[in-house]
């Protein structure tokens, strides 16, 4: 303190030119994975390179399409958003479709699921049946119905509990309910963001 930094010091840090390697500084072992589950600064760094969601920010932190085409039609109430997405594929080889939105956004309202971030979903009407108000017209559609305007919801679609999870993956992991994070806690689980996990020591690297 009191001094600026000498020639030498201030040469010792350089420029990462290495583009093949993604490098995350973690300060702790996160607590989970999936995008619904988490709400750690630590797991949604690494939780943003696994998934990708309707639409994310780019580098200059302007919101953009991700898996959608463009940006949502709204209807003139505020109340409906039509969303087309892009033809996409999990990890796995698998189609990622519109329906696999209608299942991750239901699941992270369940209550097994207890995901901290659920309330985001309280701007979306809910059908008779408690569910979200979220419909799959065909396999690339999306309809979105809110309870009231949301001048943010572009930008609610960008965060991580609204990116999609891969069904099976989830369910196989925990098919009892009972442990709803288990399916991405180790290498190897589905996802579709521009980075797979290959290997995992738990509570020194990833």
């Amino acid at each position: 303190c009191g001094k600026s930094a000498s020639s030498k010091s201030a040469s010792a840090t350089k420029m990462n030119t290495d583009k093949d390697t993604l490098y995350i500084n973690l300060a702790s072992e996160l607590d989970y994975l999936d995008p619904a589950s988490n709400s750690s600064v630590d797991g949604a760094c690494l939780a943003v390179n696994s998934f990708v969601g309707l639409y994310t920010y780019n580098k200059d932190s302007k919101l953009t399409p991700a898996l959608a085409k463009d940006m949502p039609e709204v209807s003139s109430d505020g109340l409906t958003y039509t969303v087309k997405m892009n033809k996409s594929k999990w990890s796995n080889g698998d189609e990622l479709t519109a329906n696999d939105f209608v299942y991750s956004w239901n699941r992270a309202i369940n209550e097994k699921t207890a995901a901290d971030y659920s309330y985001l979903f309280d701007v979306v009407a809910r059908k008779a049946d408690g569910t979200l108000d979220v419909t799959a017209t065909d396999d690339y559609t999306l309809v979105i119905k809110l309870t009231a305007p949301c001048p943010y919801f572009n930008q609610l679609l960008a965060f991580p509990v609204f990116d999609p999870v891969y069904q099976a993956g989830v369910e196989k992991a925990d098919p009892n309910g009972t442990n709803p994070g288990a399916w991405a806690q180790d290498a190897g689980f589905v996802c579709n963001g521009a980075y797979t996990l290959k290997s995992w020591k738990h509570k020194e690297s990833m």
